[in-house]
C-alpha cells in the first residue's frame, strides 16, 4: 500500500506498524515488544528496530548490510542524519501518525519515509529495540530504487525543502543538514 493518507483511516488501534512493498518481518514478537516499549515511554512517538538490508542478486536475496545497531537507545530527531532505521521496523502511535500524515496527504505533498520519520519525530523521540525484526529489500523496482542516483538525489532534495517548511522552527536545521548532504552528493556528480 503506497498512499500514506489512507493508513490512518484504516487503522483501528492505538498504533500503526509499517511494512510496505516487498519488505517483511522476521520476528514474531516484534509488535508485542514495541508496544511494551511505547507503553513504557509515553514521550516516544516511534518504536524502531534493526533490519537486514538485502538486494536481489541473480534471483537470490543477498544480505548486504544491516540498518541499526543493537546498542542504540533513544533516537532524537537530531540523530536521524547519522543513524538510519528502516520504516519496516517502525511502530508509530496512530494519533500522531494521523496528525502528521493527513495534512501532507490533503496537500498531496511527495513525502518519503525519511521525511515522514522527521515529521513524526519532531513530536517526540524514537525508542529502539536492539533486535533484527525485518528484511528491507532493495529490488530496483521500487518507487525510488528504480530511478538512477541523480534522480533519487534530486527527489530527496525537493522532499527536504518541503519537510523543512513543515517542521517546527526549532527543528528546521535537521532537514537543512540533510539538504546539505544531498547538495554535496549532487555537486560531486
Amino acid at each position: 500500500v503506497r498512499p500514506l493518507h489512507v493508513w490512518p483511516s484504516l487503522a483501528s488501534g492505538a498504533y500503526i506498524a509499517l511494512c510496505v512493498g516487498d519488505d517483511y518481518w522476521v520476528s514474531s514478537s516484534k509488535l508485542e515488544k514495541q508496544v511494551r516499549l511505547l507503553g513504557a515511554r509515553q514521550d516516544a512517538m516511534i518504536a524502531a528496530a534493526m533490519s537486514y538490508r538485502c538486494r536481489d542478486v541473480g534471483g537470490q536475496l543477498a544480505q548486504i548490510g544491516r540498518c541499526g545497531e543493537a546498542d542504540w537507545d533513544d533516537l532524537a530527531l537530531e540523530s536521524l542524519n547519522q543513524r538510519y532505521f528502516h520504516t519496516s521496523t517502525m511502530l508509530c502511535r496512530a494519533d500522531v501518525f494521523g496528525a502528521v500524515v493527513l495534512p501532507i496527504a490533503r496537500r498531496r505533498l511527495p513525502i518519503t519515509e525519511t521525511g515522514l520519520k522527521m515529521l513524526i519525530m519532531q513530536e517526540g523521540p524514537a525508542v529502539f529495540l536492539g533486535e533484527l525484526v525485518s528484511v528491507y529489500r532493495e529490488t530496483g523496482r521500487g518507487v525510488q530504487s528504480s530511478l538512477d542516483r541523480r534522480r533519487r538525489l534530486e527527489l530527496a532534495y525537493d522532499e527536504q525543502l518541503i519537510v523543512r517548511d513543515l517542521m517546527q522552527p526549532r527543528y528546521r536545521h535537521v532537514p537543512g543538514e540533510h539538504l546539505a548532504q544531498v547538495s554535496r552528493a549532487l555537486f560531486r556528480m
